[in-house]
């Protein structure tokens, strides 16, 4: 829990996007694809630990593309519906290249638009089923200058962006429509000011990449939840925070070898996000500062060919129970790339995650939440670079904590298109 401290600036908060609407299986898997690795989610970040390849040639460069979710829940929630929700992403940039005075240097911006509803409201439970749902309006997300050092061995960035863009984050994580882990893991929101997409706030990042086996990154970031309201379209740019500064640290280790056809790359990324604040507890009185801690891990166990290959994941948060809404949160799941060996471009993922609620925070407010457990399934089917369709079916056990709303099940389109 947050109490209001005036005196601190700088910032953080985001969310995310991707793709959905109800329609055809059949006679799809016998489709070709192209292009396994590609990740939609991806196209919209500009700073991914290995450099764009568009900051390779200078100029001018863009990203459009448009994400739906169409979700029901025939079984279970509070109450059945129906829900469709969508975003679409304009990234624009210029880059310097590798020839000029400002070598490594680039300006990017990104705007949103979404529209929609969410069957979360209906449902009555923690995490959105459709994750493309927040902020339902058009916005500017992101402004930011970028500065690669020394062949990308230091990147140092500054404007306004989300901690999500570079803390907490993994593309395992975009393949899933539940919103519990969709980009980043979300309960960390609930209990720190850490911004997520569609919500950018002002920051400055570092990352230093000394060999391709190790990265250690920091940034220092201010949140003011109020200027995320709709109304302001992003545009609120204030440096005044009344929850503090966020300071963040995380240090990545990749494993494997660079051989395609036999590596079995794993990531494991160990972070600390701390809160310069002042905290209110939830019996009472106001403490200084508040933390997460976090570990996240995924690692190729099988591969069978280059495109073709298991990848398990898992993640461990936790933050003080008596200044958090959920001190405990975990997930763990299954990536299969390639499960029809003719269609080797297509994605199996499977996840589940449980939020552990505090135990003061109930006494706090009177009412008895225990955990929530959010559990999906889907397919995603590539039909080359710029086309997918994702059906999938989540199950939510124990909505909002509360034992006496029925289990949900949820069954879901997401739809990508990449222009």
């Amino acid at each position: 829990m947050i109490k209001k401290n005036n005196n601190n600036p700088l910032c953080a908060f985001i969310h995310r996007k991707r793709v959905v609407v109800f329609g055809c299986l059949v006679s799809v898997l016998s489709f070709p694809r192209v292009d396994a690795s590609f990740d939609p989610e991806l196209e919209a970040d500009y700073n991914l630990i290995e450099r764009p390849q568009s900051l390779i040639d200078s100029g001018v460069y863009a990203v459009l593309n448009y994400v739906s979710d169409a979700v029901t829940n025939p079984i279970g929630g509070q109450s059945r519906g129906f829900a469709y929700c969508d975003s679409y992403f304009l990234g624009l940039g210029y880059n310097f290249g590798n020839t000029t005075p400002l070598k490594g240097f680039s300006i990017n911006t990104g705007f949103v638009f979404r529209t929609g509803h969410n069957l979360t409201s209906k449902i009555n439970n923690q995490f959105s089923v459709n994750q493309v749902y927040g902020g339902q309006t058009w916005k500017i997300y992101s402004l930011s200058l970028s500065q690669w050092i020394k062949n990308d061995l230091i990147n140092i960035k500054i404007g306004r962006f989300a901690p999500s863009d570079d803390f907490l984050a993994s593309p395992l994580y975009y393949r899933f429509v539940n919103n519990s882990i969709n980009g980043t893991p979300v309960a960390i929101v609930y209990n720190i000011p850490f911004a997520t997409y569609p919500n950018g706030v002002w920051g400055g990042y570092l990352s230093v990449k000394p060999n391709r086996h190790f990265v250690y990154k920091t940034g220092v970031y201010s949140t003011n939840y109020q200027t995320f309201a709709n109304r302001y379209h992003g545009f609120k740019w204030t440096f005044d925070s009344p929850y503090g500064v966020l300071f963040m640290n995380e240090a990545d280790l990749m494993t494997g070898s660079e051989d395609n056809t036999k590596n079995k790359p794993g990531n494991y990324k160990i972070g600390l996000a701390y809160q310069f604040a002042d905290v209110e507890n939830h019996f009472g009185g106001v403490s200084k500062g508040n933390y997460s801690l976090y570990f996240l891990a995924d690692q190729v166990v099988c591969r069978l060919s280059a495109t073709r290959y298991i990848t398990p994941f898992m993640g461990v948060l936790y933050t003080p129970p008596q200044k958090s809404v959920f001190p405990f949160f975990t997930f763990a799941g299954l990536a299969f790339d390639g499960p029809i060996k003719s269609r080797s471009e297509d994605v199996l993922s499977m996840m589940a995650s449980c939020s552990f609620y505090s135990s003061s925070f109930e006494n706090w407010t009177f009412v008895k939440q225990t955990y929530e457990i959010d559990m999906e399934i889907n397919y995603q089917i590539n039909f080359y670079r710029y086309f997918n369709l994702t059906p999938s079916l989540q199950y939510i056990v124990n909505p909002h904590g509360y034992n006496t709303i029925q289990n949900a099940w949820v069954l879901g389109l997401q739809t990508y298109i990449n222009f």
